[in-house]
């Protein structure tokens, strides 16, 4: 993952405030993968801190949504 790529998932989240997304977050050091159906606004500040990781870090995950 790149801090692009998260930028670019964040722009494609719905903006309705009662809106829930499913994201996978995927560890790729442990190849452990799990899904959350949370509401849009955690998903998104979960992504915006995530822009602040290392490219080493953000190397090692792969977010679907």
């Amino acid at each position: 993952m790149t801090r692009e790529e998260i930028m670019t998932l964040v722009k494609g989240l719905p903006t309705e405030a009662t809106s829930r997304t499913t994201i996978e977050l995927t560890n790729h050091i442990t190849g452990v993968t799990d899904s959350f159906n949370v509401p849009t606004m955690s998903v998104k500040k979960k992504l915006l801190s995530m822009t602040g990781w290392t490219e080493e870090k953000l190397g090692n995950i792969s977010i679907r949504i």
